[in-house]
């Protein structure tokens, strides 16, 4: 298998790099097709700005380890052992990865993600779209939802079923549905603030939906409802309609709804987050950072100025990206990451994180070579 292109990315090292996608939102980079792939690399690129999100192959090319086991143990288990295939390790017997990355542009041979996982370097030997119709199975839904007597064909309504392992605490996006009386599109607001005129006309669609089915009222089991979840950009990809609503609908509907399921230990419960601070001397040198800073060193190549670099710094420790041997280390401990041009310490306690320094990575090599 060969590369069609390496990662230039934001993280130049292992230590601090999310384990998946779209945790850092201002994670970027770019891949740049090789010619030596194709003449006119630019040509397979050609059609790709029609979408919004697409998935990305790579290999593990840095892994420490040679052994191939058959059970790993995943950080947020706390130690417990899982075979290799029910989980994400990066130690495979074929160390390739996945990433959903977002798009941001396609410019001649090279496009722009964000959201990314991927370490700067990484071979990457895939980019297929992201197609919601294929690759998300609760879009997937029957013609005998849309298409049962009494309805409109061109009524559109997707039911999401509640997901605690996709669902996330921004909320922002109330999307576009059918009205069931008029057919034309109306659009909810995109602030969260109008959720209750979004539920109205979920409502009112779901109503329509059910009132076509033969099945009384009586007959329908309270215990059958529709959680929806206003949800940001990233829970965007699950529908193209997304509100808040709660209502009955008949089991018929859910009956052939695909059924979503997880793993119980990758809930939510098991991955508590911490909490972070920064000390004044660590801000101070922070705002040093930015796009067209004066010294090379302190001049950001992925991240626009401080803000977004404090924000990166923030969601990467808020997530504990330490491995599960340091995790169980019972006392505080020092750690160290990159993040850009930016190298980060910061101490561990418990579920607090304080950042102590933030200098240019030239400085941390040249304090290594020294």
């Amino acid at each position: 298998m060969k590369a069609i292109g390496f990662m230039r990315s934001v993280f130049q090292f292992k230590n601090g790099t999310p384990r998946q996608s779209f945790i850092c939102p201002q994670a970027r980079g770019s891949i740049t097709i090789d010619k030596t792939v194709y003449n006119n690399p630019h040509h397979s690129l050609e059609g790709l700005q029609e979408y919004s999100h697409v998935w990305i192959l790579f290999i593990f090319n840095q892994n420490n380890s040679t052994f191939n086991r058959a059970k790993v143990r995943p950080p947020r288990l706390g130690g417990e052992k899982l075979g290799i295939f029910a989980t994400r390790s990066p130690y495979r017997f074929n160390p390739i990865g996945l990433t959903l990355a977002k798009l941001d542009e396609v410019k001649d041979d090279t496009l722009y993600v964000s959201g990314i996982d991927i370490l700067d370097g990484t071979p990457i030997v895939d980019i297929k779209p992201y197609i919601p119709d294929y690759d998300n199975p609760n879009l997937h839904q029957p013609e005998n939802i849309l298409h049962q007597s009494g309805n409109d064909p061109q009524l559109e309504a997707n039911v999401i079923l509640n997901n605690p392992e996709n669902a996330v605490e921004q909320t922002e996006v109330c999307q576009n549905i059918l009205n069931p009386n008029t057919g034309e599109k109306t659009v909810a607001s995109s602030q969260c603030e109008n959720e209750q005129s979004s539920k109205d006309l979920m409502k009112e669609v779901l109503t329509y939906n059910v009132q076509t089915q033969t099945q009384s009222s009586e007959d329908i089991d309270p215990q059958t409802k529709c959680n929806c979840q206003c949800h940001s950009e990233r829970d965007s990809l699950e529908a193209h309609e997304v509100v808040d609503c709660e209502e009955e609908v008949t089991p018929s509907i859910l009956n052939n709804q695909t059924t979503i399921k997880t793993a119980k230990w990758l809930d939510s419960k098991r991955h508590d987050k911490l909490t972070v601070h920064f000390t004044e001397n660590s801000l101070n040198q922070m705002n040093s950072f930015s796009k067209d800073a004066s010294s090379e060193k302190f001049r950001l190549k992925y991240l626009v100025d401080s803000t977004e670099l404090r924000n990166s710094i923030q969601i990467v420790l808020e997530n504990d990206p330490r491995s599960i041997y340091r995790k169980q280390n019972p006392h505080g401990q020092l750690y160290a990451f990159t993040v850009d041009v930016v190298d980060i310490t910061c101490w561990i306690d418990g579920n607090k994180v304080e950042v102590l320094r933030v200098r240019p990575i030239s400085e941390f090599i040249q304090s290594k070579i020294k």
